[in-house]
C-alpha cells in the first residue's frame, strides 16, 4: 500500500480496541443513534403513560388557571393520602384543601386516586400538588 492509499484510508476509518476498524461513516450512524436512544426511550413514556388521560385534556386546570398537566408530575396515591370532609379534600402530605366541583379537583377516569404536583422549589421540603383526581362516589 502507497502512503496515498494509507493516508486515504486513515481518513476514511479509525481502530476501535484490538485492531477492529470501522469506517466513519458507521462510526457517525452509531454515536447518533447513541446520542438519540435516551430520546427514543422517553418518548413511549410521554405517549402512553397511565396519566396522558391528565396530559391530554386542556380542561383540567388547577385552581390558578395552569394545566394539571400529564405523565411526569402526575401519579396514583393511596386512599391514605387522603381525609375527606363533605365536599372538602384534605391532601394530607401537603396539608392542601381542594373542593369537589372546583378546578383542581376532578373525578378520577379509573377509579384511583391521583394528584400532579408542582416541581419542588428551593427551600421546600415536599412538593404542592396543582390538583387532585379522585374517585368518583357522588359529590
Amino acid at each position: 500500500m502507497s502512503i496515498v492509499e494509507s493516508c486515504a484510508a486513515k481518513d476514511r476509518a479509525f481502530a476501535i480496541g484490538h485492531g477492529f476498524r470501522i469506517d466513519r461513516s458507521t462510526a457517525n450512524g452509531l454515536l447518533l443513534a447513541l446520542l438519540l436512544l435516551p430520546c427514543v426511550r422517553a418518548a413511549p413514556a410521554s405517549a402512553h403513560g397511565e396519566a396522558e388521560w391528565i396530559m391530554k385534556d386542556p380542561t383540567y386546570v388547577s385552581a390558578f388557571g395552569q394545566h394539571c398537566c400529564g405523565p411526569q408530575d402526575c401519579e396514583r396515591i393511596p386512599a391514605s393520602f387522603i381525609r375527606e370532609e363533605g365536599r372538602d379534600i384534605h391532601l394530607l402530605p401537603t396539608g392542601q384543601i381542594f373542593r369537589k366541583g372546583a378546578a383542581g379537583a376532578y373525578p378520577s377516569r379509573d377509579g384511583s386516586w391521583w394528584w400532579c404536583k408542582q416541581p419542588l422549589l428551593l427551600g421546600q421540603s415536599r412538593p404542592s400538588a396543582r390538583c387532585v383526581f379522585f374517585p368518583f362516589h357522588g359529590l
